[in-house]
């Protein structure tokens, strides 16, 4: 409804500056400016108002659900626990991978893609430190090899060490509950 009184505005004041012109000629570089000024503006709002409209649209739903909500804190709280699992023992075990496969799936269903691009990563760098591991202790590593496999090794450490940060930032909006919505 704002929008359409804008609208209306700048329709007015249009009409005047072309009533301006008409009585004060001398006016006309300002009537002039003010026209295209109006004409611009009435072809950008409605683009405006549709692109609001999208993105509200693809904002996280409200009203707040709480199912939802307990469901996408199951998927934080389960990758919190992986992630402790993971860079306590510095090991990865196909349960972990399983496990983090599960997160995955479920959070097609609860997240935007972000999310399931994030779980994504940590698959490829849990993947990664365990192939890693298992070369590194095998010890049939041949000598030009191990610096290339003991990089990746440390990369996928330092993947999942950061992810103490990363892990809030990323669900921080999923998760965060406005306390002035009352629904």
């Amino acid at each position: 409804m704002k929008q359409i009184l804008k609208i209306i505005n700048f329709a007015a004041l249009l009409v005047s500056a072309i009533w301006l012109g008409a009585k004060w000629p001398d006016l006309e570089p300002v009537v002039t400016t003010l026209g295209l000024l109006a004409i611009y503006l009435g072809m950008e709002i409605p683009g405006y108002l549709k692109e609001r409209k999208s993105a509200q649209k693809d904002a996280i739903p409200k009203p707040f659900d709480p199912s939802a909500y307990e469901r996408r804190r199951a998927v934080y709280d389960n990758l919190k626990q992986i992630l402790h699992e993971i860079t306590i023992n510095g090991e990865v075990t196909n349960e972990h991978i399983a496990r983090l496969h599960e997160q995955k799936e479920e959070s097609n269903f609860l997240f935007r893609e972000d999310i399931t691009n994030y779980i994504s990563s940590w698959i490829a760098n849990a993947v990664m430190l365990q192939r890693t591991n298992k070369k590194i202790k095998s010890g049939k590593i041949a000598d030009n090899e191990f610096d290339i496999v003991n990089e990746k090794n440390v990369e996928a450490h330092n993947f999942f060490a950061n992810q103490y940060k990363e892990i809030i930032n990323m669900f921080r909006r999923y998760l965060h509950v406005d306390s002035t919505n009352n629904n």
